[in-house]
């Protein structure tokens, strides 16, 4: 994964935490982890594309793009959030 695409799904995951009110980081080793005071989840690359949601080395999930990749990790990590879209796209800098 390129690190422009990397660093795009990290702020994308970020963001997503924040808007859930999540108490959580993200940080990129092979894949992301998002680390919560009640869990750590791990998010694998899948080739061609796509992902897998790993929560304790058990395999949770595997999506081939963000919005179902997003969908689990809401379900996880925030099941009080309300449900609807995000809205994934470019800002415009400061």
């Amino acid at each position: 994964m390129s690190s422009h695409k990397t660093a795009r799904v990290a702020s994308v995951l970020s963001g997503a935490l924040r808007l859930w009110e999540v108490s959580a980081t993200v940080e990129h080793a092979d894949g992301f982890l998002v680390r919560a005071p009640s869990m750590t989840l791990r998010i694998a690359p899948e080739v061609p594309r796509g992902w897998l949601v790993f929560r304790d080395d058990h395999l949770l999930a595997t999506h081939a793009g963000l919005p179902g990749l997003l969908r689990t990790l809401r379900q996880e990590l925030a099941p009080h959030a309300p449900r609807g879209r995000l809205i994934i796209g470019s800002q415009p800098r400061a």
